[in-house]
């Protein structure tokens, strides 16, 4: 799914506990279309985009940049409405008083 990323921060997900349902391309296939150093395609290839950790009774789901910038790109809408309406009742501990 194709994204556009302002950033130089870089996510890496521990390995147990995490799981990643985003991650950004291989070295060789991870630019679409412009500016793309050498440094970054490095640093950011097979990186986390977007990850989901259980946290206390609830859970916590990371963008690695903001998804749904400008709306330029529908997959990262559909991702971070996925999060916002499905995310809540999907790996949370519901607690009945």
């Amino acid at each position: 799914m194709p994204v556009l990323v302002d950033t130089d921060q870089v996510y890496l997900a521990k390995t147990t506990g995490v799981q990643i349902p985003g991650r950004f391309a291989p070295r060789d296939r991870i630019r679409l279309s412009g500016l793309l150093w050498p440094e970054a395609r490095e640093r950011w290839s097979e990186t986390a985009y977007a990850t989901r950790e259980g946290r206390g009774s609830g859970q916590v789901v990371l963008f690695a940049d903001t998804p749904n910038f400008r709306a330029y790109f529908h997959g990262g809408e559909r991702m971070l409405l996925n999060a916002i309406f499905l995310g809540p009742g999907f790996g949370t501990n519901p607690s009945f008083h």
